[in-house]
């Protein structure tokens, strides 16, 4: 530290000259005379020019009332002390600099921040470092068991280096890949739509699985329920419209034949037939060949989101993610990103109420991942309705505000708002700065 010593001395002597100015206001004007004009100040016999000046006494109560310690952050990282001496007693002003980094070099924060490449600036942070960093940040969370959602709070660090890689511009099929990165996944056979869970390709059952069921979708990752006598049911319809064909002079017939050729279709699985039958009558019947299409598929599955959504309405996984019945929350999100509707309220409504559901279940990582998507703006910590305070931090039930603003979240913030610098459009989180 640096120990900085006043001059009394010199100090004195700047008083004693101030003093002496203010003991005669008038001096300065007895050297300057005027002989066009002369004044006379008439004074009262109880004037007295050789009066001191006095102080008008201080009305309202002094704030400390003794010497008192005080302590500034300085830049550079520096802490300013000013010790409790009174020089007017005699007692040296002294002054103590310190440097924080010495100070704290023993700590294990102090170990977290000398690895963190911050204060992050566009124009002068090289974002490799910044990546290195995440990566690093990425390989910690994987490996902390403490965790209760250790998989989501990897990806807010892969999403924060596939902005930085694409200089904070991506696109919903970007964070599809992200989301779906390692995981591919199958429905559960066997289950009723409601049952119905997401497995792994490397577990046993799917292997046994494969076996049965044969084909697999490439475009929904299920496996394709087709009849085991396809040629027979496919001759059955082709024999159902034959039939009503032959009956075309009585129409009613031919529509009741159509009917059943429908029914049956959709019964055994043809639903292309189905469907494309469906499209050449009229719209009430197309209509109602889709809707049972679509509720042949398991409640879960994320084909479901997609329809849904694309029918302008929120799906139901936005409002039933996170449950154990619903599988992986990912899978659903990858869907509403990469097939985003005409109407920019509905998707963002949508991905926001996932958030939600997902932040009443604990899952904070999950839940500011969709807000991220979203782009919801940071809130403020002190109301307790914002929805995301710093990224990957719970500020409703955090105990202490030391608990919520830990380093990590206020890293994982910054880092965030530099990749979204990045980009060509401006970025700007207020709330943040404060």
């Amino acid at each position: 530290s640096q120990v900085y010593r006043s001059q009394p001395d010199l100090v004195s002597a700047v008083y004693d000259t101030t003093a002496s100015t203010l003991n005669d206001p008038y001096r300065q004007y007895q050297d300057q005379p005027d002989a066009s004009q002369s004044y006379q100040y008439p004074y009262t016999t109880d004037y007295n020019a050789e009066s001191t000046w006095i102080a008008p006494e201080q009305l309202t109560p002094e704030k400390f009332t003794i010497p008192h310690r005080c302590a500034r952050f300085g830049p550079g990282g520096h802490l300013v002390q000013v010790l409790a001496n009174l020089p007017s007693a005699g007692q040296p002003a002294l002054v103590d600099i310190y440097n924080m980094e010495t100070m704290l070099q023993d700590t294990g924060e102090q170990a977290e921040l000398r690895t963190f490449p911050g204060p992050l600036v566009k124009e002068e942070t090289h974002k490799g470092d910044v990546i290195k960093f995440s990566q690093n940040k990425a390989v910690e969370c994987i490996r902390n068991t403490d965790l209760l959602d250790r998989h989501s709070a990897c990806l807010l660090w892969d999403v924060i280096m596939l902005l930085c890689r694409q200089n904070g511009t991506v696109v919903g099929t970007d964070i599809a890949d992200l989301l779906l990165k390692e995981h591919r996944s199958v429905w559960l056979p066997g289950k009723c739509p409601n049952e119905a869970n997401l497995i792994d390709f490397n577990n046993e059952p799917l292997e046994r699985a494969e076996e049965e069921l044969g084909a697999l979708s490439l475009l929904s990752d299920t496996f394709m329920t087709v009849p085991e006598n396809v040629g027979k049911e496919t001759e059955r319809f082709r024999e159902l419209l034959l039939f009503g064909r032959k009956k075309a002079r009585q129409p009613t017939p031919h529509l009741h034949t159509c009917d059943d050729a429908l029914e049956a279709a959709m019964k055994v699985g043809l639903w292309g037939h189905a469907l494309l039958l469906a499209s050449k009558m009229d719209n009430r019947t197309h209509a109602r060949v889709m809707t049972r299409f679509a509720n042949s598929l398991p409640i879960n599955d994320p084909l479901q989101t997609v329809y849904q959504l694309m029918s302008g309405r929120m799906p139901a996984s936005a409002i039933s993610c996170g449950e154990e019945k619903w599988g992986d929350w990912r899978p659903h999100l990858a869907m509403v990103l990469s097939n985003l509707s005409h109407t920019l309220d509905l998707d963002t409504r949508t991905i926001t109420t996932m958030g939600d559901t997902l932040a009443s279940k604990g899952l904070v990582d999950a839940a500011h991942f969709c807000y991220l998507m979203a782009q919801v703006g940071l809130g403020v910590y002190t109301q307790k309705s914002s929805k995301m305070v710093l990224v990957g931090a719970n500020h409703s039930l955090a105990l202490t505000f030391c608990q919520f603003a830990s380093n990590e979240a206020i890293q994982r913030t910054e880092a965030y708002e530099y990749a979204q610098s990045l980009g060509s459009q401006p970025c700007s989180m207020p709330n943040f700065q404060v």
